[in-house]
């Protein structure tokens, strides 16, 4: 067998190893008194597994063996086989050979490290990116609440978690541009000095009003609470709307667009603390309430981010959001940490 030293005690180090050296058969014995030598061992490993498969990694391609039993003259020959397998990969006396342990102890060091850095890559990267990509913005919301800041000219915008806004204040004209996330406007009224929202290719002028600029997964989305606003897309001159409280518009690409209506209070709740969501995929309203979350949620399966959803979410309870989407539609929440959470089917 391996020797002692070499053996890892937890069940995330089995996995790295036998992913890496799949056709060693004295690693697979080790494996397996390490596996049926404490239930506790047993747990780690059973927990271990179903995370790796929910997040889609694929695992061992072995199964664990049962405990061994008489066979007939005719396996005879199997066996054989088996044993001339296993005698390539250990020793005589049934012990790793020192090259082979060196390459074993190259290989958990090399697994923890290439882990470790990925960990690093895939929870760092895109905050990381984020800052970078909006360093020079003047103001940017990358936690997960929202804030509220008091303009200049008396206007107040209140921006969503992951929003990032460049602010321009003239004689005569106020200019944001929305670079990422979404952005709620209270504008001071000043008809001698127009305020502009631009979000990619769509503009929105007010004189005086309340109004929401959102990025979807569809496009961009315009919803008004007060006042009148003119939305216009600055590369299609056709494309021009006016929206009343109540009223919003989301493009869907340069020439689509959809009109909608929908209660008042529903426009930015987020700003109230709550997500209020009709006939949306699953995947989106999940989408919404990671922003609010101080870390990530991820969904295994493509089929469950389709499913409708329909009701009133607390955004500052994002758990408590999850478990009641997942007891809606029969689905698991699996926290792997306090920084992950998996939604998947049971």
């Amino acid at each position: 067998m391996t020797d002692e030293l070499l053996i890892p005690n937890k069940a995330s180090e089995w996995i790295v190893l036998l992913n890496d050296d799949p056709d060693n058969l004295s690693l697979q014995r080790d494996f397996q008194s390490w596996h049926e030598k404490d239930i506790k061992h047993r747990e780690d490993w059973k927990e271990v597994s179903q995370t790796w498969h929910l997040l889609g990694i694929v695992g061992p391609s072995f199964e664990l063996k049962s405990p061994a039993k008489k066979v007939s003259q005719s396996d005879s020959l199997i066996n054989q086989k088996l044993s001339k397998r296993a005698t390539i990969s250990s020793s005589s006396s049934g012990h790793l050979p020192y090259s082979a342990k060196a390459g074993f102890a190259r290989r958990v060091t090399r697994a923890v490290g290439f882990m470790t850095l990925a960990l690093v890559i895939v929870f760092s990267l895109p905050q990381f990116s984020y800052h970078v990509k909006y360093f020079g913005a003047d103001f940017v919301n990358s936690k997960p609440e929202v804030r509220v800041l008091d303009l200049e000219d008396g206007s107040r915008v209140t921006l969503a978690p992951e929003t990032a806004i460049d602010v321009k204040l003239s004689e005569k004209e106020r200019r944001i541009t929305i670079l990422s996330g979404a952005a709620f406007f209270e504008v001071s009224k000043n008809k001698t000095r127009p305020f502009i929202v631009e979000k990619e290719n769509i503009q929105t002028k007010v004189l005086g009003t309340a109004f929401l600029v959102d990025e979807q997964d569809t496009g961009v989305r315009v919803a008004v609470t007060e006042g009148l606003v003119q939305v216009n897309h600055m590369k299609q001159d056709t494309v021009s709307v006016q929206l009343k409280p109540g009223e919003s518009v989301a493009f869907l690409s340069s020439h689509d667009y959809k009109l909608s209506k929908r209660p008042i209070d529903d426009i930015a709740a987020w700003r109230a603390g709550y997500l209020k969501v009709r006939d949306q995929p699953l995947g989106s309203v999940v989408d919404q309430i990671d922003h609010f979350f101080n870390g990530h949620i991820f969904i295994s399966n493509t089929d469950v981010r389709e499913k409708r959803l329909t009701g009133v979410f607390k955004l500052d309870q994002p758990r408590k959001s999850l478990r009641g989407i997942a007891s809606l539609h029969g689905l698991e929440v699996t926290e792997v940490s306090p920084w992950v959470i998996i939604l998947s089917k049971k």
